[in-house]
């Protein structure tokens, strides 16, 4: 079991040299793991909803409705909008993301993350297994 009951995400050692993430700056690097990060936790198989990737570029402005473009609302010479505009653009041109309906889907999420289904049934086998430990019937099993 890891640190934080199991939640993590899987990156390869030869990320910084895919050729989908060479041209990435830090924004747009640290956008795709915070994504990937985001799409683990709340179990989305890779989906990002636009509202989710605008609290991270900008968490301050949440609030805001964002579900086309999440700098929609900013204004045009704000610096956070540009640089988000941008990370965004990154990760959409080198095939990272793939713009979907009503967000973003980050491109072979299940191809290296575990999926929702299968989380959910290792819940499940440590649910029952926790519960016959506790009932004194061993539980490794």
């Amino acid at each position: 079991m890891t640190p934080g009951g199991g939640k993590y995400i899987r990156l390869g050692v030869d990320l910084l040299d895919h050729p989908k993430a060479l041209g990435l700056d830090g924004l747009s690097f640290s956008l795709y793991v915070g994504g990937m990060a985001y799409a683990a936790r709340h179990l989305t198989d890779g989906f990002i909803p636009t509202k989710a990737v605008r609290m991270s570029l900008i968490p301050s402005t949440w609030w805001l409705d964002a579900d086309q473009d999440p700098t929609r609302d900013l204004p045009t010479n704000d610096q956070r909008a540009t640089k988000g505009r941008r990370a965004i653009r990154h990760l959409t041109t080198s095939g990272l993301w793939e713009r979907v309906d009503g967000g973003y889907q980050i491109h072979n999420y299940l191809a290296w993350q575990r999926s929702r289904s299968q989380v959910e049934n290792d819940r499940e086998k440590t649910r029952k297994r926790v519960a016959r430990h506790r009932a004194g019937e061993g539980g490794n099993a």
